[in-house]
C-alpha cells in the first residue's frame, strides 16, 4: 500500500517531497510575517493613542454621566425632605430580604465584602 502512495507522489506533474516541504515552509513564513505585521501595526496605533491622549473623549463622556447622576441624587434628597431612614430600619429591611432569599434558595447571591462605619 505504501508503494502505491509513493507512486502517486512521484508521478509526473506532481510535487516531490522536497518541493512540497519547501512550499509548506514558504507558506508558514508568509503567515508568520503577516501576523507579525498586524501585531506591530496594532501596537503602533496603541502607542500613538497613548502618547497623543486621543482617548480623552471617553473620560469626558464619563464625567458628563457622573454629573447627571449627582443631579439625580440631589433631586431624591430634595423630595425626601431631608429625612434619613434610621439604621435600625435599614438593618431590618436587609434581614427580611436575606430571610426571604435564604428560604427561596439556600445559596444567597449577596456577599458582604466590607462593612463601613457611618
Amino acid at each position: 500500500m505504501s508503494a502505491q502512495l509513493l507512486s502517486l507522489i512521484n508521478q509526473e506533474g506532481s510535487l516531490g517531497i522536497g518541493e512540497a516541504c519547501l512550499y509548506a515552509l514558504i507558506g508558514f513564513l508568509i503567515i508568520f510575517l503577516g501576523i507579525s505585521l498586524i501585531i506591530c501595526i496594532i501596537w503602533l496605533i496603541g502607542l500613538v493613542l497613548r502618547k497623543t491622549n486621543n482617548l480623552e473623549f471617553l473620560t469626558r463622556i464619563g464625567k458628563k454621566k457622573a454629573q447627571k447622576s449627582y443631579s439625580a441624587k440631589e433631586d431624591v434628597t430634595e423630595t425626601n425632605g431631608g429625612n434619613d431612614v434610621p439604621d435600625e430600619v435599614k438593618v431590618a429591611i436587609m434581614a427580611a430580604i436575606m430571610a426571604y432569599y435564604s428560604a427561596e434558595k439556600p445559596e444567597c447571591e449577596f456577599k458582604v465584602k466590607r462593612i463601613k462605619r457611618i
